[in-house]
């Protein structure tokens, strides 16, 4: 996500300059004055601050995991929509007054409204890794240079860091994808519209119908590009399939100019626009409460559909004298607008941090209060004492004034040349620490026992069951052979063979199981997805390795699809009896996964559910603080679990 502008703007009517003309001065009418300032800014529309609050608070409900805000990630498509409606309509502005766009003008203005904030965001979190994440030693280098250089969304990808199936602590600057995606947009997009400005035979229904291809153009990758059985981080970070949400809001600041409205005196009209804006506004809601990250609609035009309600409401917040504008535009909301783009670059790291049961022995909505807390402290002094003095300028005047001895003892200027002082060296700080950390980390228990159990499959034999467990545990040497008996009686029925296929809680497991199945071939991963749980079985099936009994853990790192499902089961069909084990783990996937395991399974003959999860539940002691690997004690209980679903 990411915020471009501190305020919402009024855009100006556009209007193809006239060399003869003299600048125009935009009229000032409406519930929100919208006056065109000098040097090309806009005036000031406080409805588009209090849409910003609502998004970046949607975001953070997402992120602390709240269950009504299941797709509050749409909040970051909203800011999208905003920022491309605001910089299209200043850059407009500028040459419809000047004739001409000032890139560099440009450049520098974005560069003071977002590089303070960053920068000591940065710094905060370079020092805080080595002390309180020491597992983000190795990655942090990389992850600054990334940030710096407004490419951390191509840095994510490359990286093949998941945003939604993640296990583990993220990347504390991982949020800082979306801030690339709108930088990147920033200095592509007005050289392109200055070109196209020039062109004195394209007219502005031209270049719209250009943008809106354009648009089109990103939606339909983002769907080619998406496969329900893969991770969507590649579609979700790219800029080539998010850019078409910052141009809807780019296409709507050619073809509505709240700057030249009045507040509407007809009843019906002003009526029909608020129920359009609030009706739109709602349904964004309803998405963000009923949608989650793995519906593959989102991928397949819901995220194109979100951002066109978002420009209604844009338009219509936009709007002088709509009831839309005056709900927007409150007191609380807009001061929560104006401070949102700090508000986003502090909170994923104090949430990454606070991590429940893992960084703190706090849940739920304590652990919400505390974060926000937390949040608003950090995001309110970068706003009060960095952001907003570098915009307006204070810093340098205060650099002036103690330069000549005015005025030094103003605790207000000391704060200001406080921040000054600060804000380069807590960059050279942030890339040095990067530098100098150590590149080790110590491992938590789950890590160390993942570490331990190694990722190896594990085949026990049926004259040494014990294969893989220590010398103590199997410390009974047998003796003599005995005689065999003068008639041999009848050889017992052979022993159920099994094969067991899964992920990081299986491997774990995996000598135990072996003990208890003697002959059990045990082949487990550390962060396997479910295709390659699929692969995995075809392998063993190809070398002659399924037993009359398998077991199949899948879905701890990731979504389970009803057509991955089927695949598995197919490859499966001839295995007499087949396990499938659901999921115990604090993601949004769990839900989706057991909920389709639950629908599916039984419509396989040869195919049982195995509810690991209610198991789980009701023994948290089980586990280590991540709340998904098994402690020893909590070995016993899954293979008791799992060995009650073999039949003989």
């Amino acid at each position: 996500m990411a915020l471009g502008f501190s305020a919402a703007k009024s855009p100006p009517a556009f209007r193809w300059p006239d060399p003869k003309a003299a600048p125009q001065s935009p009229s000032t009418t409406g519930h929100a004055k919208a006056r065109a300032q000098p040097g090309g800014s806009l005036g000031y529309m406080p409805a588009l601050d209090g849409l910003r609050a609502l998004a970046v608070l949607a975001v953070l409900a997402y992120h602390a995991g709240m269950p009504w805000a299941r797709a509050g990630f749409l909040g970051v498509d909203v800011f999208f929509v905003i920022s491309g409606y605001l910089i299209t309509a200043l850059l407009l502005n500028e040459q419809s007054r000047n004739g001409r766009i000032s890139l560099g003008r440009f450049w520098g203005r974005r560069a003071l409204r977002l590089l303070p904030g960053l920068l000591v965001m940065l710094a905060a979190v370079s020092l805080a890794v080595p002390l309180l994440a020491p597992d983000q030693n190795e990655s942090l280098s990389g992850d600054l240079a990334a940030a710096l250089t407004y490419v951390s969304n191509w840095w994510l990808i490359f990286q093949d860091k998941p945003y939604f199936e993640a296990i583990g602590r993220p990347p504390l600057l991982q949020h800082l994808w979306s801030l690339a995606v709108e930088e990147q947009f920033y200095l592509l997009w007005p050289a392109a519209l200055a070109l196209a400005l020039r062109n004195p035979f394209r007219k502005p229904r031209r270049v719209v119908g250009f943008i809106l291809v354009a648009v089109a153009g990103s939606a339909l990758a983002m769907a080619l590009m998406y496969s329900p059985e893969g991770d969507a981080s590649r579609v979700y970070y790219g800029t080539d399939t998010r850019l078409g949400t910052i141009l809807l809001g780019a296409a709507l600041a050619f073809i509505w100019s709240p700057g030249h409205r009045t507040a509407s005196s007809r009843w019906a009209g002003g009526l029909a626009r608020d129920f359009a804006g609030l009706g739109s506004l709602a349904v964004i809601g309803w998405l963000m409460v009923t949608w989650n990250e793995f519906e593959p609609i989102l991928y397949r035009g819901g995220f194109t559909a979100v951002a066109l309600l978002a420009a209604v409401v844009v338009g219509v917040a936009s709007h002088p004298g709509a009831l839309t504008e005056r709900l927007l535009g409150n007191l609380p909301l807009r001061w929560i607008g104006q401070r949102s783009y700090s508000i986003y670059l502090w909170h994923w790291p104090v949430f990454m941090l606070t991590r429940p049961q893992l960084d703190i022995d706090l849940t739920g909505l304590p652990l919400f209060v505390v974060r926000l807390s937390i949040t608003a402290c950090l995001a309110f002094a970068s706003y009060a004492l960095v952001e907003k003095p570098v915009r307006n300028g204070a810093l340098g005047r205060s650099w002036d004034k103690m330069r000549t001895g005015a005025s030094t003892r103003k605790l207000g200027m000391a704060a200001e040349g406080f921040a000054l002082v600060c804000l380069p060296a807590m960059l050279v700080v942030a890339v040095a620490s990067a530098a100098v950390i150590p590149r080790s980390a110590p491992q938590p228990p789950a890590e160390a026992a993942l570490a331990g159990a190694g990722q190896v499959s594990t085949a026990a034999s049926a004259t040494h069951p014990m294969d893989g467990l220590s010398v103590s545990e199997n410390a009974e040497t047998p003796g003599p052979a005995a005689a065999p008996p003068a008639e041999a009686a009848a050889p017992p029925p052979p022993p159920p063979t099994v094969t067991a296929i899964g992920d990081s809680v299986m491997l774990i497991a995996k000598d135990a199981l072996a003990a208890r199945f003697a002959g059990a071939i045990v082949d487990a991963g550390i962060g396997r997805q479910t295709k390659a749980v699929i692969e995995t079985a075809q392998a063993l099936k190809d070398g002659g390795k399924l037993g009359n009994n398998v077991i199949v853990h899948m879905g701890t790192n990731g979504l389970i699809t009803v057509r991955q499902l089927d695949q598995l089961m197919e490859i499966l069909k001839d295995v007499p009896h087949v396990g499938v084990v659901n999921v115990k783990v604090a993601r949004p996937w769990e839900e989706v996964n057991n909920r389709m395991l639950s629908e599916n399974v039984g419509r396989f003959p040869n195919a049982t559910l195995v509810d690991w999860k209610s198991t789980a539940t009701a023994h948290p002691e089980a586990f280590y603080n991540d709340g998904v690997h098994l402690r020893p004690g909590g070995i016993s209980l899954y293979v008791d679990l799992l060995s009650g679903n073999v039949v003989g």
